[in-house]
């Protein structure tokens, strides 16, 4: 009685643990998990549910005897547009899965997907607000109160972004531009909210009364 539907259904043994996996048919079109010490049940949700974020779906998992991967798609938008109205199918999305002690699961990409970008690409440092540094390799920004930005160059059209962040704990987000104009008027933007233990995909300008794309939980203390 949660769900309209519980598609794709998948089961399988993690560790001491059976976990079934299901796609919810409703608005938010999500891929969610549940966990139980028996195949009787009880069948109780982590608090952390999903696989992705919204739209992520259809996923089915499979091992190589080492690993389980979660095999989902990422639906395209009518007219390959932001603006376009979401379509059934798309791209294939492939998830590493790591089960943790206390019944979630640990979702992040295969590593082969790193090792398919071998070269680097240079940075073009260019502050724009508040009091930019370079520090051991890596930028470094204090700014009491108000806005930051700094932009890093041009991003190629297929790029493998790594980098590490840290913030003071006072700090209300921080985060990532992509595709952004010289004049930051526009650009698409992966924020971590730290006080809302969120990671947001996110654009500006947006679209209609929507608040952001894609929002993940991530409990960063």
């Amino acid at each position: 009685h949660l769900y309209y539907a519980l598609e794709c259904p998948d089961l399988f043994r993690c560790g001491d643990r059976w976990v079934l996996v299901f796609s919810e048919f409703s608005d938010r079109w999500s891929t969610r998990f549940r966990v139980a010490d028996s195949l009787y049940g009880p069948w109780l949700a982590p608090a952390i549910d999903t696989i992705d974020g919204y739209h992520y779906y259809a996923a089915k998992t499979a091992s190589d005897g080492k690993r389980r991967f979660a095999f989902g798609w990422s639906p395209t938008r009518q007219g390959e547009t932001d603006k376009g109205s979401w379509e059934y199918g798309g791209s294939l999305v492939v998830h590493q899965l790591k089960c943790e002690e206390n019944g979630s699961i640990a979702i992040g990409a295969p590593s082969e997907l790193e090792k398919g970008f071998s070269s680097q690409k240079a940075i073009s440092f260019r502050p724009h607000f508040g009091q930019w540094e370079t520090e051991s390799g890596g930028f470094k920004v204090k700014q009491n109160s108000g806005f930051a930005a700094c932009t890093l160059g041009d991003l190629p059209a297929s790029c493998y972004i790594s980098c590490d962040i840290t913030c003071d704990p006072t700090t209300h987000s921080c985060g990532l531009f992509l595709l952004a104009d010289d004049e930051l008027e526009s650009y698409y933007q992966l924020r971590w909210e730290c006080y809302r233990y969120r990671v947001v995909y996110d654009r500006f300008p947006r679209l209609g009364y929507d608040p952001l794309m894609i929002e993940r939980p991530v409990s960063i203390d």
